[in-house]
Protein backbone atom coordinates (compact mmCIF):
# COMPACT_ATOMS: atom_id res chain seq x y z
CA UNK A 1 0.00 0.00 0.00
CA UNK A 2 2.81 2.35 0.87
CA UNK A 3 4.56 1.51 -2.33
CA UNK A 4 1.37 2.24 -4.29
CA UNK A 5 1.06 5.73 -2.77
CA UNK A 6 4.73 6.33 -3.42
CA UNK A 7 4.35 5.37 -7.07
CA UNK A 8 1.25 7.50 -7.46
CA UNK A 9 2.99 10.48 -5.88
CA UNK A 10 6.02 10.05 -8.10
CA UNK A 11 3.81 9.67 -11.16
CA UNK A 12 1.84 12.81 -10.15
CA UNK A 13 5.09 14.72 -9.65
CA UNK A 14 6.33 13.57 -13.03
CA UNK A 15 3.05 14.60 -14.62
CA UNK A 16 3.16 17.99 -12.90
CA UNK A 17 6.75 18.53 -13.96
CA UNK A 18 5.85 17.64 -17.54
CA UNK A 19 2.88 19.96 -17.47
CA UNK A 20 4.95 22.78 -16.03
CA UNK A 21 7.64 22.22 -18.63
CA UNK A 22 5.08 22.14 -21.42
CA UNK A 23 3.42 25.27 -20.07
CA UNK A 24 6.79 27.01 -19.86
CA UNK A 25 7.57 26.10 -23.45
CA UNK A 26 4.15 27.30 -24.60
CA UNK A 27 4.46 30.55 -22.67
CA UNK A 28 7.93 31.15 -24.10
CA UNK A 29 6.60 30.50 -27.59
CA UNK A 30 3.80 32.99 -27.08
CA UNK A 31 6.24 35.52 -25.62
CA UNK A 32 8.54 35.10 -28.61
CA UNK A 33 5.60 35.48 -31.00
CA UNK A 34 4.41 38.60 -29.20
CA UNK A 35 7.93 40.03 -29.32
CA UNK A 36 8.19 39.33 -33.04
CA UNK A 37 4.78 40.94 -33.61
CA UNK A 38 5.84 43.98 -31.60
CA UNK A 39 9.03 44.31 -33.64
CA UNK A 40 7.07 44.08 -36.88
CA UNK A 41 4.51 46.57 -35.57
CA UNK A 42 7.27 48.99 -34.58
CA UNK A 43 8.79 48.79 -38.07
CA UNK A 44 5.43 49.41 -39.71
CA UNK A 45 4.71 52.34 -37.42
CA UNK A 46 8.01 54.05 -38.28
CA UNK A 47 7.40 53.54 -41.97
CA UNK A 48 3.86 54.81 -41.70
CA UNK A 49 5.01 57.85 -39.75
CA UNK A 50 7.68 58.58 -42.35
CA UNK A 51 5.17 58.27 -45.16
CA UNK A 52 2.74 60.51 -43.31
CA UNK A 53 5.46 63.11 -42.77
CA UNK A 54 6.45 62.98 -46.43
CA UNK A 55 2.81 63.27 -47.50
CA UNK A 56 2.19 66.17 -45.15
CA UNK A 57 5.33 67.95 -46.37
CA UNK A 58 4.29 67.43 -49.99
CA UNK A 59 0.78 68.69 -49.38
CA UNK A 60 2.09 71.65 -47.39
CA UNK A 61 4.48 72.57 -50.19
CA UNK A 62 1.72 72.30 -52.78
CA UNK A 63 -0.57 74.44 -50.62
CA UNK A 64 2.15 77.09 -50.18
CA UNK A 65 2.87 77.11 -53.92
CA UNK A 66 -0.84 77.48 -54.68
CA UNK A 67 -1.23 80.32 -52.19
CA UNK A 68 1.88 82.09 -53.49
CA UNK A 69 0.67 81.78 -57.08
CA UNK A 70 -2.78 83.04 -56.11
CA UNK A 71 -1.24 85.95 -54.21
CA UNK A 72 0.92 86.83 -57.23
CA UNK A 73 -2.12 86.88 -59.50
CA UNK A 74 -4.16 88.95 -57.03
CA UNK A 75 -1.31 91.43 -56.49
CA UNK A 76 -0.74 91.74 -60.24
CA UNK A 77 -4.45 92.35 -60.83
CA UNK A 78 -4.57 94.87 -57.98
CA UNK A 79 -1.52 96.74 -59.26
CA UNK A 80 -2.92 96.75 -62.79
CA UNK A 81 -6.27 98.03 -61.53
CA UNK A 82 -4.69 100.77 -59.41
CA UNK A 83 -2.36 101.83 -62.22
CA UNK A 84 -5.35 101.99 -64.54
CA UNK A 85 -7.27 104.12 -62.04
CA UNK A 86 -4.34 106.49 -61.57
CA UNK A 87 -3.86 106.71 -65.33
CA UNK A 88 -7.54 107.46 -65.87
CA UNK A 89 -7.49 110.10 -63.12
CA UNK A 90 -4.36 111.71 -64.57
CA UNK A 91 -5.86 111.66 -68.05
CA UNK A 92 -9.10 113.18 -66.79
CA UNK A 93 -7.17 115.84 -64.85
CA UNK A 94 -5.02 116.63 -67.90
CA UNK A 95 -8.10 116.88 -70.12
CA UNK A 96 -9.81 119.12 -67.60
CA UNK A 97 -6.71 121.30 -67.40
CA UNK A 98 -6.54 121.56 -71.17
CA UNK A 99 -10.21 122.43 -71.42
CA UNK A 100 -9.86 125.00 -68.66
CA UNK A 101 -6.83 126.55 -70.37
CA UNK A 102 -8.70 126.66 -73.68
CA UNK A 103 -11.72 128.29 -72.02
CA UNK A 104 -9.52 130.83 -70.25
CA UNK A 105 -7.63 131.65 -73.44
CA UNK A 106 -10.88 131.95 -75.40
CA UNK A 107 -12.36 134.31 -72.82
CA UNK A 108 -9.18 136.40 -72.66
CA UNK A 109 -8.87 136.64 -76.45
CA UNK A 110 -12.56 137.39 -76.82
CA UNK A 111 -12.33 140.13 -74.21
CA UNK A 112 -9.25 141.63 -75.85
CA UNK A 113 -10.85 141.60 -79.30
CA UNK A 114 -14.07 143.09 -77.95
CA UNK A 115 -12.25 145.90 -76.16
CA UNK A 116 -10.10 146.56 -79.20
CA UNK A 117 -13.14 146.76 -81.48
CA UNK A 118 -14.96 149.03 -79.02
CA UNK A 119 -11.93 151.32 -78.75
CA UNK A 120 -11.57 151.58 -82.51
CA UNK A 121 -15.30 152.16 -82.92
CA UNK A 122 -15.27 154.82 -80.22
CA UNK A 123 -12.29 156.56 -81.84
CA UNK A 124 -13.89 156.41 -85.25
CA UNK A 125 -17.19 157.73 -83.93
CA UNK A 126 -15.66 160.67 -82.04
CA UNK A 127 -12.75 161.69 -84.24
CA UNK A 128 -13.61 160.17 -87.59
CA UNK A 129 -10.07 158.89 -88.13
CA UNK A 130 -7.89 156.09 -86.83
CA UNK A 131 -4.13 156.47 -86.75
CA UNK A 132 -1.49 153.82 -86.19
CA UNK A 133 -0.61 155.11 -82.73
CA UNK A 134 -4.20 154.74 -81.57
CA UNK A 135 -4.34 151.20 -82.95
CA UNK A 136 -1.21 150.37 -80.96
CA UNK A 137 -2.66 151.93 -77.81
CA UNK A 138 -5.95 150.11 -78.29
CA UNK A 139 -4.08 146.84 -78.78
CA UNK A 140 -2.13 147.30 -75.55
CA UNK A 141 -5.30 148.16 -73.66
CA UNK A 142 -7.11 145.15 -75.09
CA UNK A 143 -4.23 142.83 -74.21
CA UNK A 144 -4.10 144.19 -70.66
CA UNK A 145 -7.86 143.80 -70.22
CA UNK A 146 -7.83 140.29 -71.65
CA UNK A 147 -4.95 139.29 -69.41
CA UNK A 148 -6.74 140.70 -66.36
CA UNK A 149 -9.91 138.77 -67.23
CA UNK A 150 -7.90 135.58 -67.74
CA UNK A 151 -6.13 136.01 -64.39
CA UNK A 152 -9.34 136.80 -62.55
CA UNK A 153 -11.19 133.80 -63.95
CA UNK A 154 -8.22 131.48 -63.39
CA UNK A 155 -7.72 132.43 -59.75
CA UNK A 156 -11.45 132.55 -58.96
CA UNK A 157 -12.06 129.03 -60.27
CA UNK A 158 -8.90 127.78 -58.59
CA UNK A 159 -10.09 129.26 -55.31
CA UNK A 160 -13.55 127.71 -55.73
CA UNK A 161 -11.94 124.29 -56.23
CA UNK A 162 -10.12 124.45 -52.89
CA UNK A 163 -11.43 122.91 -49.69
CA UNK A 164 -12.12 124.92 -46.54
CA UNK A 165 -8.65 124.42 -45.07
CA UNK A 166 -6.91 125.44 -48.29
CA UNK A 167 -9.13 128.50 -48.61
CA UNK A 168 -8.22 129.56 -45.08
CA UNK A 169 -4.53 129.12 -45.89
CA UNK A 170 -4.90 131.18 -49.05
CA UNK A 171 -6.65 133.98 -47.17
CA UNK A 172 -3.96 133.94 -44.48
CA UNK A 173 -1.19 133.71 -47.05
CA UNK A 174 -2.33 136.76 -48.99
CA UNK A 175 -1.05 138.87 -46.10
CA UNK A 176 2.49 138.02 -47.17
CA UNK A 177 4.01 138.78 -50.53
CA UNK A 178 5.93 135.51 -50.47
CA UNK A 179 2.68 133.60 -50.70
CA UNK A 180 2.18 134.96 -54.21
CA UNK A 181 5.49 133.74 -55.59
CA UNK A 182 4.79 130.01 -55.97
CA UNK A 183 1.83 130.66 -58.24
CA UNK A 184 3.69 133.19 -60.40
CA UNK A 185 1.57 136.18 -59.38
CA UNK A 186 4.64 138.42 -59.23
CA UNK A 187 5.29 137.81 -62.92
CA UNK A 188 1.71 138.62 -63.82
CA UNK A 189 1.80 141.79 -61.73
CA UNK A 190 5.02 142.93 -63.43
CA UNK A 191 3.60 142.16 -66.86
CA UNK A 192 0.38 144.04 -66.16
CA UNK A 193 2.33 146.95 -64.68
CA UNK A 194 4.51 147.15 -67.80
CA UNK A 195 1.50 147.05 -70.12
CA UNK A 196 -0.30 149.66 -68.01
CA UNK A 197 2.74 151.96 -68.04
CA UNK A 198 3.04 151.64 -71.80
CA UNK A 199 -0.67 152.33 -72.22
CA UNK A 200 -0.55 155.38 -69.94
CA UNK A 201 2.54 156.67 -71.71
CA UNK A 202 0.94 156.36 -75.13
CA UNK A 203 -2.39 157.84 -74.07
CA UNK A 204 -1.13 160.63 -71.83
CA UNK A 205 2.23 161.40 -73.38
CA UNK A 206 1.65 165.15 -73.62
CA UNK A 207 0.36 165.38 -70.04
CA UNK A 208 3.30 163.33 -68.76
CA UNK A 209 5.71 165.47 -70.78
CA UNK A 210 4.31 168.65 -69.25
CA UNK A 211 4.35 167.07 -65.78
CA UNK A 212 7.99 166.01 -65.98
CA UNK A 213 8.95 169.36 -67.56
CA UNK A 214 7.27 171.15 -64.62
CA UNK A 215 9.16 169.01 -62.12
CA UNK A 216 12.46 169.55 -63.91
CA UNK A 217 11.86 173.29 -64.14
Amino acid sequence: MANWFKEEIEQFGTTVDASIQKASIEIQRHVDKIGDDLNVQRTLTKTDVKELIDYAATRFGESIDTRVQTAKVEIANLVTEKVGEVRRELTAAADEQKQSAIRNATIAIGTAVAIGVLSLGYRKYLHGEIDLLFVFRATLGALAAGHIVWLARNYIFRYIGLNETQRSLVIAGTQYLGALRPKGAIGHILLLSTVAMCWLTLNFWQELKIFFHTIAG
